[in-house]
């Protein structure tokens, strides 16, 4: 394992200013000549490069066909490792640099085949030097060490010699006869697994990719997102770009020269010049990029501007950034014994999944030989097709009957197609990287027949029964309809040619979040905690949970608890008064703990009501203080109960009795705090929990990619807005409405912070007291509503425009309109406004309007009455 390079501000600088980038070999470079004098074979006679090593990187191991002349310019000293062939094992090191003093030299020639890297000296920022190669640099001469050979050169330390005879000695092979390549057999005999059957892979580059692929769906809705790929990956990347013909005719008038096309019998050698493909569109492009390539296919980047997009898990918006990854790396392989030593630095790649395929034969009934052959990404579907009679299947593994299929048919799927009409058929889902094949049965006439997994190395043939009333029709992957007679079969292996697709974060990442995105897996409203604390303080066990289920909340030993409507029980024991007065300091100092005494439980599809989670224990501190006064003795004179706590008006609670001065009065007022949430603290909490509500609408709306899902996420964002809007601007209205649902009583606000609650009585009379407004009043008071609203959506306007959230932008924008438009029909034509639109408790409003539109019409006839008496009168 090495260090990541140390990117200073030097570094990056130089980069900028000479125009460097990435060097497979490790640090940055650039080609500064190249001769157009040529050597034998038409290569150049030499050619020279800027090579910046950074600190913390190193020149991995490689070696060259030609001489290579290393000259220092800038920086610090740069040491020259070189392994002897002459004398194997042997290492010569040179040190490049300006201190001739220090036995530095200028120049330095490392002689052809020759391996070879480099690392910075020590205390060196970076290092600039220049390298120049005779004759000239080839990629296709360049060559990484193999770290196994490399090894096997140098000598080996003696053993220690043997004192007891070992074991015999065994192997593991497949019953295939190839050797195993995860099940191992140690030195000591011991069977082990050497690894996982699957692991995350690399995509890693050996030399850079010179030419890609790009497909788009047809159509022109994507052809200026297609422009904008094929200009980055060729103006800014550098690569070649292959297309389709119809869509090479098209761009034929934009003189990208880097572009070009194939004939149809280029089809059979595109792998072999393509090194990937980007794919705009979504699930079924990728489908066609593999059918369009037959069975050598290369990797594949696909950018969600499909429907679905399950296998398509690239957004579009970043897609520079992605490409720029595939072509130059950017994930770091730490070690690597194919091509990498312990002292170089990490390989650079992306993550990507080889998808399984299936290979799939049409054998006819008494053939000697397939008459088609299909390669299969998602399912391959035997089906009685639009015949009214049950298919009749026999499923044979090696020619070893398994089953009998009766059903509407039959399905062999891989694991990438485990998530679409295998799962829509009841079918498991299954990791891509998983080496299965899945049998599933499509609509089967059993109560017992149920889909299974198999493993890859399985050989199936599903063949139509000979007594079959009917044929069947096979697809694979929806497409390439074949009818099979009675007779007929398909036979199914593993394919070894996959579909490598490169993923987003990594294989797991993708895959969880292609499901959660697509099928809303394992979604639902979550489960709230247990209040821990409070149980402690209770004295209650583990069954206390369901105890406070159950509306009541065990007291301490010998206590039945207390109940939400304020009984106690009768206990038997020490602990039956229900606790002490340091117990009631203890839990009040617990609640003082807490930042709020709401706790908001999801109801009905994610919008909120407040509860309040210390309720039960609040009752409990009152009963002890009641106990603590004598106001509530138990039958035993001992333990309070129901049947003897005072009722009726005359009835006072504990918390409102007079100080006695014993210490008492002061936990009252500490739980009067608690017990008594004010107004104001309600409606910030209904507030705090409308704005997440809302946020949350929105990212959902945002994020999900059904229409229907769609609609109903704009709904709920539209009515949590409407609701924050009226708490904020009329919050006496908003408890009116939404009060009951959200636990707000219609009440007079709370005082201020530390001010006296008022009396019952005067609760009661400012509760129920009328307002009584004029109409110029009412009119006012809605032109003011008006007003913020419209400055409200203003608001919403410019920060969703800061925000690209272009839904929340047109919602804001059509409700500021409107408002705005209130507020100039108000200003104009009050009476007007009065009459379409009534304020609150003004039943004038519609009276006007009606009498408006009588008294028009009333005078309509009677001017047509008069102009008919005087027609009549002249004639």
């Amino acid at each position: 394992m090495t260090d990541a390079p140390h990117t200073t501000a030097a570094v990056a600088q130089l980069c900028e200013q000479l125009a460097l980038e990435p060097h497979p070999e490790g640090g940055f470079y650039r080609e500064t000549f190249r001769d157009t004098a040529q050597v034998q074979g038409g290569r150049a006679a030499s050619t020279a490069i800027l090579y910046l090593l950074p600190a913390g990187a190193k020149s991995k191991l490689h070696r060259l066909d030609a001489s290579e002349c290393w000259h220092a310019y800038l920086g610090g000293p740069i040491t020259v490792v070189e392994l002897d062939a002459s004398a194997p094992g042997h290492v010569r090191t040179t040190a490049v640099g300006h201190d001739l003093a220090a036995g530095q030299v200028l120049q330095h020639v490392v002689p052809p085949h020759t391996w070879f890297g480099a690392v910075p000296g020590d205390g060196a920022e970076y290092a600039l030097l220049g390298c120049t190669v005779a004759p000239g640099f080839e990629f296709s001469s360049f060559e990484f060490g193999d770290r196994q050979k490399l090894l096997a050169d140098t000598p080996k330390a003696a053993r220690p010699a043997v004192q007891w005879p070992p074991k015999s000695e065994l192997y593991i092979l497949r019953s295939d006869g190839h050797s195993c390549t995860r099940e191992t057999v140690q030195p000591s005999g011991n069977l082990q697994f050497a690894c996982p059957s699957s692991q995350q892979q690399l995509l890693v580059w050996k030399t850079r990719p010179r030419r890609v692929m790009v497909l788009k769906k047809l159509g022109d809705e994507l052809l200026e997102e297609y422009i904008d790929v094929l200009r980055f990956l060729g103006e800014d990347l550098g690569l070649s770009v292959v297309v389709e013909p119809h869509d090479y005719a098209v761009l034929s008038g934009l003189c990208m020269k880097w572009v070009d096309t194939y004939a149809e019998h280029d089809l059979d050698q595109l792998h072999s010049f393509v090194d990937f493909i980007v794919c705009l569109g979504g699930d079924g492009l990728l489908l066609h990029a593999a059918s369009l390539f037959g069975p050598a296919l290369p990797p594949i980047i696909s950018f969600k501007l499909g429907s679905l997009g399950f296998l398509t898990t690239h957004n579009y918006a970043d897609y520079q950034r992605h490409l720029h990854n595939i072509v130059y790396g950017c994930r770091e392989l730490e070690s690597c014994q194919l091509v990498s030593s312990d002292d170089e630095m990490p390989l650079r790649g992306v993550h990507i999944t080889l998808r399984m395929r299936l290979c799939c034969e049409i054998w006819r009934q008494g053939g000697t030989a397939p008459a088609e052959t299909f390669e299969v990404l998602n399912e391959v579907v035997l089906s009685r097709g639009a015949n009214p009679y049950l298919s009749k299947i026999e499923v044979y593994e090696h020619d070893q009957l398994i089953t009998k299929v009766q059903a509407d048919g039959v399905m062999l799927a891989t694991p990438t197609g485990s998530t679409a009409y295998n799962v829509a058929a009841g079918g498991s889902m299954v990791h891509p990287s998983v080496p299965a094949i899945l049998l599933t049965p499509i609509c089967p006439h059993s109560l017992n027949f149920r889909p299974v997994i198999l493993p890859d190395y399985v050989e199936l043939e599903l063949r139509i029964s000979p007594d079959a009333r009917c044929p069947a029709v096979v697809q694979f992957d929806g497409r390439d309809g074949r009818e099979l007679q009675q007779g007929d079969s398909i036979r199914v292996r593993m394919s070894p040619n996959p579909v490598p697709t490169i993923n987003n974060a990594d294989q797991t990442t993708d895959w969880f979040g292609a499901i959660q995105r697509c099928f809303q897996w394992s979604e639902r409203v979550e489960q709230l905690p247990i209040d821990q604390r409070l149980l402690t303080h209770l004295g209650t066990s583990s069954s206390a949970a369901s105890t406070v289920s159950n509306g009541s909340v065990g007291g301490p030993s010998g206590s039945s608890g207390t109940v939400y409507n304020g009984g106690g029980g009768n206990g038997d024991g020490p602990g039956a008064r229900g606790g002490t007065l340091d117990e009631v300091g203890s839990m009040l100092s617990s609640m003082d703990d807490r930042p709020t005494l709401g706790r908001v439980q999801p109801k009905r599809g994610g919008l909120a009501r407040p509860t309040w989670g210390l309720f039960t224990a609040a009752r409990r501190v009152h009963r002890i203080l009641a106990e603590a006064d004598g106001s509530q003795p138990g039958p035993d004179g001992t333990s309070g109960g129901a049947a003897s706590r005072p009722q009726g008006p005359q009835a006072t609670p504990p918390w409102e009795k007079e100080p006695v001065g014993d210490g008492r009065d002061e936990l009252r007022q500490r739980l009067r705090e608690h017990t008594r949430l004010g107004q104001e603290q309600k409606l910030q909490l209904v507030r705090q929990k409308l704005r997440e509500e809302e946020t949350l609408w929105l990212e959902r709306f945002e994020s999900s990619g059904n229409l229907l899902a769609r609609d109903s996420m704009h709904s709920l964002w539209e009515s949590t807005s409407e609701q924050l809007q009226l708490l904020q601007l009329d919050p006496d209205e908003f408890i009116r409405k939404h009060g009951a649902y959200h636990g707000l009583k219609a009440e007079a606000p709370a005082a201020a912070a530390g001010a006296d609650l008022q009396a019952p009585a005067q609760q009661k009379i400012q509760q129920f007291k009328p307002r009584r407004f004029s109409v110029v009043q009412q009119l006012q008071q809605e032109r003011e509503k008006l007003r913020e609203s419209e400055q409200f959506w203003l608001e919403r306007f410019e920060s969703a425009s800061k925000e690209g959230k272009e839904e929340e932008q047109a919602t804001a924008q059509a409700r500021w309109r409107d408002a705005r438009q209130n507020v100039q029909l108000l200003d104009r034509f009050p009476l007007l406004y009065r009459a379409v639109s009534p304020v609150a408790g003004d039943v004038w409003g519609p009276l006007l309007l009606a009498l408006s539109i009588f008294l028009f019409l009333s005078f309509v006839m009677t001017v047509f009455g008069v102009f008919v008496l005087l027609c009549g009168l002249i004639s």
